[in-house]
């Protein structure tokens, strides 16, 4: 399973995905994020030579989507990007943090708090960007940020970097309080999860029948990045994935 800091969210098929996850062995480690630290060596998937059969692997539950907003519409609607994660960062989950909190979320989170890469490197959204957006918004509303705003004040790589990200993608607010931005195909009540081995959490869907679980795909979560999912009374199910 193709897990990685791109944040293009694409999920592969379930062949591709069990031979790379055969060769993960905790949590990557070094300059590069992840979403958290080193799991245990009984929580590494174990594969089933039938390709049909689901992986069994371990996870981390977290949260689930608590509200969906709506999917990336294209360049031109850019504005409609920043105003749906503006919105969700309204709701009553997300008002006792601070107004400036909550808005610097919406900065990152519609960049999945990344710059444009440079060589092997994917450096973090600069605070200089942050302070932009912050003068841009003291005078405008969030649906009336275009393209040519953002480029007459030196973001053209904001405004990249935002379009590379949002397409087929969709922001929600997770049970928890966090903003987030997942796969447009996620619902209401999809679990976010940490899958043991992966760098960044993953949206996934209970089976009506049959139990286990499918994969939709990758999520970036605002503040639940860098490890804080992982503390030492974590509790680590096994779950069938399809």
């Amino acid at each position: 399973m193709a897990i990685t800091m791109s944040y293009r969210f694409a999920v592969p098929d379930r062949a591709t995905m069990a031979r790379q996850l055969h060769y993960i062995r905790g949590y990557r480690t070094g300059h590069s994020r992840h979403s958290g630290r080193s799991c245990p060596d009984h929580a590494q998937p174990k594969l089933n030579s039938d390709w049909t059969a689901p992986l069994t692997i371990s996870m981390i539950f977290f949260a689930r989507v608590a509200q969906p907003g709506d999917a990336w519409k294209g360049p031109s609607e850019i504005g409609q990007w920043f105003d749906t994660l503006h919105s969700l960062s309204r709701m009553p989950a997300q008002l006792t943090k601070g107004s400036a909190v909550r808005t610097h979320a919406v900065w990152r989170t519609a960049v999945a708090d990344s710059d444009i890469r440079q060589h092997h490197l994917k450096p973090r959204l600069p605070q200089e960007t942050i302070r932009r957006l912050d003068t841009i918004f003291s005078s405008k509303g969030c649906i009336e940020i275009d393209s040519a705003l953002l480029q007459a004040n030196k973001l053209g790589n904001y405004f990249l970097k935002a379009q590379e990200v949002g397409k087929g993608r969709r922001p929600f607010l997770t049970s928890t309080g966090c903003l987030a931005i997942g796969p447009e195909g996620l619902r209401h009540r999809d679990d976010v999860v940490v899958i043991c081995g992966a760098s960044v959490p993953c949206v996934v869907r209970r089976r009506m029948a049959g139990g286990g679980f499918d994969l939709i795909g990758e999520a970036y979560v605002d503040g639940c990045m860098d490890g804080q999912i992982i503390t030492p009374d974590v509790e680590i199910e096994e779950i069938k994935l399809y």
